[in-house]
């Protein structure tokens, strides 16, 4: 079915804090989006690949942050002919390139950095016939070579406290430990 822009894109845009990203369709018409997403503990954004069904409902969403948490955020996207997703973008000041499975799952070994080190355009993705990607190095076209693998985790960093906690009540120690005692 065609896409309802009236519901998506609210839909989509009011969860995020900002729309510096891309969009495409996938086989079937869905459409998938990488971008950045914030969250309320931290200083840096995060990755984040959503996908929806064409009505705007979300099928499924993914965020990733880098080991340091100093930003990382999704610039483009291209998808292969099994409607694998290929997203390029930043992660702290190096380009990355992030493989997930048609249902948003990022792939084993993911996301890696370009295998000399090099730094590609993370504004541009394109995937060959033979599910290849390919990023631009300055203007000339490369086959992704992959590198090093990124260091990070699936799901959002925890930065800091989300609010302040009061406990009370009666602790026990576990059998074994006295007062003072440590693991």
């Amino acid at each position: 079915g065609a896409l309802q822009s009236t519901s998506f894109w609210p839909n989509t845009f009011n969860s995020l804090n900002s729309a510096s990203g891309a969009l495409t369709l996938d086989s079937s018409g869905r459409p998938i989006v990488v971008t950045q997403k914030s969250f309320a503990s931290c200083l840096s954004n995060e990755f984040a690949l959503l996908r929806f069904d064409t009505g705007g409902v979300l099928l499924s969403s993914s965020v990733w942050h880098d080991s340091a948490d100093s930003g990382s955020r999704g610039r483009h996207l291209a998808l292969d002919g099994a409607d694998n997703i290929f997203a390029v973008g930043r992660s702290s000041s190096a380009s990355v390139l992030w493989k997930y499975g048609p249902s948003g799952v990022l792939a084993s070994g993911y996301p890696k950095a370009f295998t000399t080190g090099t730094a590609f355009n993370s504004r541009a993705v394109a995937v060959d016939a033979a599910g290849q990607p390919w990023v631009l190095v300055g203007d000339v076209p490369n086959l992704f070579q992959p590198g090093v693998t990124v260091g990070g985790a699936t799901g959002p960093a925890v930065c800091a406290f989300a609010g302040v906690g009061q406990v009370s009540g009666v602790i026990t120690s576990p059998s074994g430990f006295t007062s003072g005692g440590t693991a």
